[in-house]
């Protein structure tokens, strides 16, 4: 019962959102609904990742009235991202082809959706990409790693989950950095 009403508080939270964006064409500012008519919260606001943020804004383009179609749509954006992500990763460090499937299937297979909104998984799926970046810059030296990681984090901290998502993602990145910096120290 628990997982089922935070699942449907997620959809909703993105509903109701997404149908002041369409109607009215800026996110809403007050939510007559919740709580006796409160301003909204910015845990209405960090409630969306940037997968539903960019489905909002491709729903609203072409006028999409379907709000699950949309929220369902941001779910399989977010799985791509991460297992996409984890394919480049595993291809930088060294797994052939084969393995690389196979962990990524793994992924795939072991995800599971109704946890997926409970746990909050959009910081983790841009994790493996962040890593590919990090090891690519180091084992290359190529700086444009950097800017496409510098671009990557400035894009997606501009749509939700801003308070935490942010020391999560530079937490982790940080340790693979000195992870990588022991890995290639023989740097000229």
């Amino acid at each position: 019962v628990s997982q089922s009403r935070y699942r449907l508080h997620n959809f909703q939270t993105f509903s109701y959102i997404y149908s002041s964006f369409q109607l009215f064409g800026e996110f809403p500012v007050w939510n007559p609904y919740m709580a006796f008519g409160q301003t909204t919260s910015l845990y209405d606001l960090y409630a969306n990742g940037p997968a539903q943020f960019l489905m909002m804004i491709l729903g609203k383009l072409f006028s999409c009235g379907h709000d699950l179609f949309l929220f369902t749509s941001s779910l399989v954006i977010e799985h791509f991202v991460f297992v996409f992500g984890l394919g480049l990763f595993l291809t930088e460090i060294g797994l052939t082809r084969l393995e690389t499937f196979f962990v990524c299937t793994a992924m795939t297979l072991a995800t599971d959706y109704s946890v997926q909104l409970d746990l909050n998984y959009d910081p983790y799926t841009m994790l493996p990409f962040i890593f590919w970046l990090i090891t690519s810059f180091f084992k290359k030296r190529d700086p444009r790693k950097l800017g496409i990681l510098a671009l990557f984090f400035s894009t997606f901290i501009l749509f939700g989950r801003v308070p935490y998502m942010i020391v999560i993602l530079v937490y982790f990145s940080l340790l693979w950095v000195g992870i990588m910096f022991l890995v290639y120290r023989d740097w000229e």
